[in-house]
């Protein structure tokens, strides 16, 4: 959260300085994919390599942002209020719709039933499984904008 925060209005700035949205958010989302599945994938990482990945995974990660100011670029100035908050609502049904996948996931590849006072207990391998949809995601994402066509930027 520490990358994101500090990242957003940083990304934000260079996507209006350079003109563009999509370059950016292309990146970003490329980059981050990468950075989560070393997060996800390679075994033991050290601790302090670990908080690093993660602070740069969530400053690439911010270029989220930038989907913001696509929405207001891409609809007349008397919507920009209901574009914003039409993008702000499919931001947050992304995390409610994630996190339930990942339980499922998790509970579905789960290679034990053990138990540890009442709780189940589940392998890396299970964890990896699970949480494949977080670059996979990343990678869709990737894709889809390739397809976005670059808004005129109003200054």
């Amino acid at each position: 959260f520490i990358g994101w925060g500090l990242a957003a209005p940083i990304v934000g700035l260079i996507s209006d300085r350079l003109n563009n949205r999509c370059k950016p958010m292309l990146f970003g989302a490329i980059l981050s994919a990468v950075l989560i599945s070393i997060i996800i994938y390679v075994p033991d990482i050290p601790k302090w390599l670990v908080f690093c990945l993660l602070f740069t995974f969530g400053a690439c990660y911010s270029v989220e942002v930038i989907v913001f100011a696509y929405a207001c670029d891409i609809c007349p100035n008397h919507a920009a209020g209901t574009a914003l908050a039409m993008t702000n609502m499919l931001v947050m049904l992304g995390g409610s719709f994630f996190q339930p996948i990942i339980g499922k996931l998790l509970d579905l590849h789960s290679s034990s039933n053990i138990l540890a006072q009442g709780e189940h207990i589940f392998s890396i391998a299970d964890y990896q499984f699970a949480l494949s949809i977080l670059p996979i995601g990343m990678v869709i994402v990737s894709l889809m904008i390739l397809w976005l066509k670059e808004p005129r930027i109003i200054k």
